[in-house]
């Protein structure tokens, strides 16, 4: 229970209103039951040691960011319909926490579990989960000070990325709220920032580079996934966060060159494997590309492959996204690729009767 006292004297958030400030029955105050430990291994991951701010405001400001840039986001919840996970449910994902570490993918409800858990360990702070939603949908969670007040939304995007990609891309953060002590958090998280994520990666404009295969004056519209999504697997940058980097790349393009659709391929076992699949335009025709986003490989995909996987189960879009599923698939035509003559078949597994 956090101290009544510093909450009348100090506490200028509450969990019942939403982002905004304003009071919404969807918003409510979370707590488990039953406490959990962090993973050992998630802890040295995290490097806590290594933090230098010696303020509650620094020091939760610093964890914060380094919470997004470790821990990676499943991209399987998009799936969620579809398989049976404990990432799925607050409830049952509670039951895996303790497993979470830098390689294992989780969702807002772990991450703002593992996070609430570590902020309440500053002294000096003092945070709480906040649960979204009349069945739980989301959580994100909330942390004050005697000088700052914080709504904190990591893995929601803002402007394209959430801030566990922007952590991860090198992207000042956008998730952090504030509703009191404004001036020392954006002091703040433009110095701790600049410092963590100086090195981190390259530039939207070295990344767009990559994707142009040959010089604009030659070819403008020839797009090549795969060295782009290699280059971003060489620096640790996950799928869910290529995704979003695909995506916002797609907006900067007066006449966009590609098509994205989330997709998974259901496995024996059914399981759901998330996929990006991209179609490339060159030259009116087009070519299709599957970006595994759990190991970040890029696979070859042909049009009859696509329609046949779908036609089977073997392959569905993320939950109700049959839309972009039908404007995607709507311009493919066999006849049509660019070159289907070296494509490859999906190999899903046989499903168990």
């Amino acid at each position: 229970m956090y101290n009544k006292l510093l909450e009348t004297k100090f506490y200028r958030f509450d969990p019942v209103c939403n982002r905004s400030g304003e009071v919404s029955r969807y918003h409510h105050r979370f707590i488990d039951k039953e406490d959990f430990t962090i993973n050992p291994t998630l802890l040295k991951e995290l490097n806590l040691e290594s933090c230098r701010e010696t303020t509650p405001e620094g020091r939760a400001v610093w964890l914060y960011l380094r919470l997004c840039q470790v821990l990676k986001y499943d991209e399987g919840y998009f799936f969620n319909s579809h398989r049976n996970h404990p990432n799925d449910d607050p409830y049952q994902s509670f039951k895996i926490v303790g497993d979470v570490t830098a390689e294992t993918p989780t969702t807002c409800f772990n991450f703002s579990r593992i996070a609430v858990k570590l902020l309440n360990q500053i002294p000096g702070v003092h945070a709480l989960m906040i649960s979204v939603g009349d069945n739980l949908g989301h959580f994100r969670f909330g942390y004050y000070t005697d000088k700052v007040s914080v709504d904190a939304e990591p893995t929601t995007p803002v402007e394209h990325f959430n801030d566990m990609a922007r952590a991860k891309l090198g992207i000042k953060p956008q998730g952090l709220k504030t509703f009191y002590g404004e001036t020392l958090m954006q002091e703040l998280i433009q110095r701790i920032s600049s410092a963590m994520l100086l090195k981190t990666r390259r530039s939207m404009r070295d990344y767009m580079s990559w994707l142009r295969q040959t010089p604009i004056n030659q070819q403008p519209t020839q797009i090549d996934i795969e060295p782009l999504v290699n280059n971003l697997k060489q620096h640790g940058v996950d799928g869910t966060s290529t995704v979003q980097l695909l995506v916002n790349m797609n907006h900067q393009f007066t006449q966009p060159p590609y098509q994205l659709l989330r997709a998974g391929i259901v496995t024996a076992d059914n399981k759901v494997e998330p996929q990006l699949l991209v179609c490339e335009k060159i030259r009116e025709r087009i070519r299709l590309r599957r970006i595994s986003l759990n190991d970040m490989q890029v696979k070859k995909l042909s049009v009859v492959a696509f329609d046949q996987a779908f036609t089977r189960g073997e392959m569905i879009y993320s939950d109700e996204d049959i839309d972009n599923y039908l404007s995607f698939s709507s311009g493919l035509n066999p006849e049509n690729e660019y070159d289907a003559q070296d494509m490859t078949q999906i190999n899903v597994p046989e499903r168990e009767m």
